[in-house]
């Protein structure tokens, strides 16, 4: 257990894997593909051989533990997920680090039972939220948003608890698109949807535009020339909409 004092834990790995759980206030988790940050709460899994380094300007504290199995579900990066809202991996953590250290009777067999629910406990965990995760919630944030001439990808992306950066690689990472790349073919495909069931004459260019989140039609027309190779209305004419 790290006593809240400490600011800076410098850059090292182990050879095992290492669990980190952050229980007092926040910082940042430093590794080799950016910073993720971190809260009380927040759950990190880091493979072996993992390059990190932990800074809090404010000092923070946490609860760590290495173990040699530890299989997790993971594609060679960190694992990162939230306690329960009532802190149960946090309770269990505490109860593996008071054993271990006490060595009371039995303390062999209570801290494998103990970490063993902690690993059930993660599993489950990972198994709920990876229905939610970040990639996830962000692809979801950008299909409710594909009418919202205000929606500004960057604003959204801050709501996240890991960097824009960290965030913009990993949604690369899952749908071959940047954020920006995936809204805009968002729009541009449900504009072509809404060409064939509207008039297909300059009003109704500028109405599509209005309702995939363009407030500027001549924007909207370089946007949709520079992902379909036509305007809009040599599109229109292309698939034959017009009477």
């Amino acid at each position: 257990m790290t006593p809240t004092t400490t600011i800076t834990a410098f850059q090292h790995s182990h050879p095992v894997w290492e669990m980190l759980y952050f229980t007092e206030r926040s910082g940042y988790l430093s590794l080799q593909e950016g910073d993720m940050p971190f809260e009380p709460g927040d759950v990190f899994c880091l493979p072996p051989g993992t390059l990190h380094s932990e800074h809090s300007e404010n000092g923070y504290g946490n609860i760590y533990f290495t173990v040699a199995q530890f299989d997790l579900p993971y594609d060679g990066g960190v694992v990162a997920f939230k306690d329960t809202q009532s802190g149960d991996i946090g309770l269990l953590l505490q109860l593996l680090h008071k054993e271990f250290h006490l060595k009371r009777n039995r303390w062999k067999e209570l801290t494998e039972q103990l970490l063993g629910a902690v690993y059930a406990y993660s599993m489950a965990l990972l198994s709920r939220q990876r229905k939610g995760s970040f990639v996830e919630q962000l692809e979801e944030n950008l299909v409710a948003n594909i009418g919202n001439t205000e929606f500004r990808v960057d604003r959204c992306m801050e709501q996240f608890p890991v960097t824009a950066d960290y965030l913009r690689r990993a949604f690369k990472k899952g749908t071959g698109k940047t954020p920006v790349q995936y809204l805009t073919g968002l729009r541009i495909d449900f504009a072509k949807r809404l060409f064939e069931k509207t008039c297909s004459d300059e009003l109704s260019v500028k109405f599509v535009a209005s309702q995939v989140g363009f407030d500027d039609p001549y924007y909207f027309s370089r946007v949709f020339k520079a992902e379909t190779g036509l305007s809009p209305l040599l599109w229109i004419k292309k698939q034959g909409l017009l009477p």
